[in-house]
């Protein structure tokens, strides 16, 4: 099922691409074409999965062509085109979940071309964005294009996110179709999800520098003051940033144990420790 969302992106983009060369005589719908950015992106996978229940090992090696035209901005409006193509080249002893060999364990890169993103963006004091698009929120736990796969995760949605607001920003997005890393086919599993879906992420940038998060040995930490250690020692994990810089570089210029966490936590983070 193609999305309202999508559909009504594509009739939007065409009608203010065809408004825009009616007003200006096709001169700047050119400059924004001939001033915007192409790309192609090739990318190899080959992959083998032995998995206990099966006689044979999946082995799959894919090859994904992806060409991206974005346009230069005009008054605040961009749009972007992305089309993805995915071919097995060499050993196709797996399976994609729609070629049908079961007896092989999954390796869920099937074969097809598909529209990876059709969008349509005005940016102000928020950018708004309308149609097919990548959605990555953080380390992609929860909402992500899972892009390790050949065919990439995307959403059908409408994302507002508001970046001018102190040191808040705000990303909200309504989705209604989730264009799964199964398709652009259905087999085993849907290549789509259709639903009326909200995502909402709020960050606060506490200071002038964003925190930077390290990983830390516990057991070697001086305490709870220890500036490698971070404000929690049993979770192992620390925020390095402004002062806690300085703190650290200090600490790495002693023969405390800590002074060995330290220079490993300063150099991860392309900090000098001189």
């Amino acid at each position: 099922m193609k999305s309202s969302l999508y559909a009504c992106s594509f009739i939007i983009l065409t009608c203010t691409l065809t408004t825009t060369a009616a007003e200006t005589g096709g001169e700047q719908l050119a400059g924004m074409v001939r001033n915007g950015k192409v790309s192609v992106d090739l990318r190899y996978r080959y992959e083998v999965v032995d998995e206990d229940g099966f006689d044979d090992n999946a082995e799959a090696s894919t090859f994904r062509t992806r060409l991206t035209l974005e346009t230069a901005p005009l008054n605040g409006i961009t749009a972007l085109v992305e089309m993805d193509d995915s071919r097995t080249l060499g050993p196709d002893d797996y399976n994609s979940t729609e070629n049908g060999k079961t007896e092989y364990p999954v390796v869920a890169d099937p074969e097809g071309t598909d529209l990876n993103q059709l969008w349509l963006r005005y940016s102000s004091d928020f950018d708004t964005t309308l149609g097919r698009q990548r959605i990555l929120h953080g380390n992609q736990r929860f909402i992500g294009g899972v892009a390790f796969r050949q065919n990439e995760q995307t959403f059908d949605a409408l994302r507002a996110v508001l970046n001018q607001w102190d040191n808040w920003v705000i990303d909200l997005s309504y989705v209604d179709q989730v264009n799964r890393i199964f398709g652009p086919n259905d087999g085993a599993n849907p290549a789509e999800l259709d639903g009326d879906n909200f995502f909402l992420r709020a960050d606060y940038q506490l200071g002038k520098e964003p925190p930077t998060c390290f990983y830390s040995v516990a057991d070697q930490c001086q305490g709870p003051q220890d500036p490698c250690c971070g404000a929690n020692p049993r979770t192992r994990l620390g925020a390095l940033h402004g002062p806690a810089v300085q703190r650290c570089r200090r600490a790495a210029a002693t023969a405390t144990p800590a002074s060995s966490i330290c220079i490993a936590a300063l150099t991860r983070q392309g900090l000098a420790t001189d």
